[in-house]
């Protein structure tokens, strides 16, 4: 029985992925900052829980895969806010969560199955973000656009190894992270957003397959492909737009 690892899990799409995994036979360890939630998750699917701030301390984790030497790591924890730059005072806690602990999982990750002589999977969950820059959610959609260029890179690094490494690329997914990326302004739900439970089975179905890289869903990869055609100074608006209707307090 494979044995998955799971950071996030108290999110939306954290949730979804544990419940799906564990149907398909898996056993769990599930990551968060949220002792107690993750204690109730953890109880729902029998699994193990590791408490973890991913901007402060990894230790952890890290010895979470040392002992436990898991066959499947979901990088799954991620932050992003809505606004201006200079207006957020979190850039750094970002690229902590979002670049800085899915390079130091995956070192710690891949480490461990080659001493053990294991193969497995690494699965960055990114965002479809990742693909622009980003007016008004610069810093998440760069450190997004930094997953996926390292994910591909050491995917090919790792290509006889038998260790692959997955990059999933998001749209906007039903759960509370853009309530909490507009810090308290929400003001609309766009009609492109992602059913979680799709989205959890469709990473699943990736893994299974061992697809490297994913764009989630259709309607995304559209988007990002008449994205290419366009010229900067017409794309740039239209980002913009699509941030700024989602909060009631457009920025300067």
């Amino acid at each position: 029985m494979s044995l998955a690892l799971i950071t996030g899990a108290t999110g939306g799409l954290g949730k979804s992925l544990a419940k799906s995994l564990s149907k398909r036979g898996y056993r769990l360890i599930l990551s968060g900052k949220d002792e107690k939630s993750l204690r109730e998750l953890a109880k729902d699917h029998d699994a193990e829980w590791v408490v973890c701030d991913l901007s402060k301390d990894l230790s952890p984790l890290y010895r979470a895969i040392e002992k436990n030497k898991p066959d499947l790591l979901i990088n799954n924890a991620g932050l992003g806010f809505y606004g201006t730059f200079e207006s957020l005072p979190q850039q750094e806690e970002m690229l902590d969560v979002n670049i800085k602990a899915p390079v130091s999982l995956a070192m710690s990750f891949i480490s461990v199955l080659k001493k053990e002589k294991k193969t497995g999977i690494l699965l960055n969950v990114s965002s479809a973000a990742g693909y622009f820059s980003f007016p008004y959610f610069a810093t998440y959609a760069a450190s997004k656009s930094f997953l996926r260029s390292f994910s591909e890179a050491i995917d090919y690094e790792l290509k006889d190894s038998g260790i692959r490494v997955l990059v999933a690329m998001l749209g906007q997914v039903d759960t509370p992270f853009r309530e909490r990326a507009s810090l308290g302004q929400f003001s609309k739900r766009d009609s492109s957003v992602i059913d979680v439970e799709k989205a959890a089975c469709a990473l699943v179905n990736q893994i299974d397959k061992k697809k490297g890289l994913l764009i989630i869903d259709w309607r995304y990869r559209i988007l990002v492909f008449l994205s290419r055609l366009l010229p900067k100074l017409w794309l740039y608006p239209i980002l913009s737009r699509s941030i700024l209707r989602r909060i009631s307090v457009n920025p300067r």
